[in-house]
């Protein structure tokens, strides 16, 4: 469930990106993985990468489709996935140009459901991206931990609901 919404997510904003610079203006590409190093950045220009920093756990009732107790806990697990979002481009600007359309490509398009994107993952009912603001200090800490110097980034709290499974 983790993997498969960071690489849907992944894929969104490439298509987003390409789509509306044409293919040509900044080339991009979304990987998925552990913040690239200054050398792997200068080795692998013009690329975009999804980091996974944080997960924490949501419970939340769900109807119960059963009168057995047995094939139904009552409760669906659900996850907020805390991802970093950054851009590694020869040109600070080009980088800054990619992380403001990802951003207003969340701002536009927030919510993904099954009927507003038949794209989404099987296992899962909808995927809620919402800004996550670090001040500072929290930012500082953040990238000390990852071990790289600071890219232009944006984190986002992904709120994963899954479908229950009742089997």
């Amino acid at each position: 469930m983790i993997f498969e919404t960071v690489e849907f997510l992944a894929k969104e904003i490439e298509k987003y990106i390409h789509h509306i610079t044409n293919n040509t203006e900044i080339p991009v590409s979304i990987k998925i993985g552990q913040v690239a190093s200054a050398a792997e950045s200068n080795a692998h220009n013009n690329f975009g990468q999804l980091t996974l920093v944080n997960i924490g756990e949501e419970k939340l009732p769900t109807l119960q489709t059963s009168n057995n107790p047995e094939n139904n806990n009552g409760v669906a697990t659900n996850l907020n996935l805390y991802v970093l979002l950054s851009f590694h481009q020869p040109a600070y600007g080009d980088a800054l140009k990619c992380l403001g359309s990802s951003v207003s490509f969340f701002q536009h398009q927030p919510i993904f459901s099954r009927e507003t994107n038949p794209n989404i993952p099987d296992t899962l009912q909808q995927i809620i991206v919402e800004h996550y603001s670090l001040n500072l200090e929290q930012q500082h800490h953040l990238w000390s931990t990852i071990g790289v110097p600071y890219k232009p980034s944006v984190l986002y709290r992904v709120r994963v609901k899954a479908i229950p499974n009742l089997s």
